[in-house]
């Protein structure tokens, strides 16, 4: 019960960093978007557990999660498909570059054995990486840095040409990339820095574009 309680726990203070980052990177006000934040974690978080716990589908679980959140974009914050998939693949890119930075910190001091091998330890890379997501996403919105032109709903004409066509491909081309995250880091940790640079890469390539959209 209380490995259920700490995972949970620990995920929901994840998918809430992940989705303030989201919000706070295209200029959505946060305060209007609360309660489903907080639906949205709860949901996905246990989400998580099951597939991680009950099914042991570790492989598997970063792409439904990204499916999870690409959903409450849509469906409960109500913004155009486009737009969602560009918003939720940027934001967990950059989440998962902190979070690999992280571990490479670390790295430098401890091996991979070391670090994951513990679960209480792996929760604490998840809090730390929240924590520091979270703090990016508030000095964002108290700056009032980020995207404009992502319209607050879901009836909006895209035309997928230009820049469009390039984003929606990149953001295709991402949601695969990072559903491979889990079963590279299970299955070949030595490639952990190749992948953390390409997350890096990733991001500065999307925010590149994303700048060109604002323009």
């Amino acid at each position: 019960m209380s490995q259920f309680l700490l995972d949970v726990g620990v995920n929901v203070f994840e998918v809430m960093a992940i989705m303030t980052l989201m919000l706070a990177t295209f200029r959505f006000s946060l305060k209007g978007y609360i309660p489903h934040v907080f639906i949205a974690a709860a949901v996905m978080a246990q989400s998580s557990y099951l597939m991680r716990f009950v099914f042991e589908l570790d492989s598997i679980t970063p792409l439904v999660m990204l499916g999870w959140f690409f959903i409450f974009a849509w469906l409960i914050f109500r913004i155009h498909p486009f737009y969602a998939l560009l918003m939720v693949v940027t934001s967990y890119l950059i989440y998962l570059t902190i979070q690999s930075m992280i571990l490479l910190l670390l790295r430098t001091g401890l091996d991979m054995e070391q670090i994951t091998g513990s679960f209480l330890n792996v929760k604490l890379i998840q809090v730390a990486g929240s924590a520091i997501t979270i703090s990016i996403a508030y000095g964002m919105l108290r700056k009032r840095i980020g995207f404009s032109f992502v319209p607050d709903r879901s009836v909006e004409k895209v035309a997928v040409t230009g820049v469009n066509l390039v984003l929606l491909l990149i953001s295709l081309i991402a949601c695969f990339f990072i559903s491979g995250v889990a079963y590279i880091f299970i299955n070949y940790t030595f490639l952990y820095s190749t992948l953390s640079t390409l997350f890096l890469l990733s991001v500065m390539l999307l925010v590149f574009l994303a700048f060109r959209k604002e323009l």
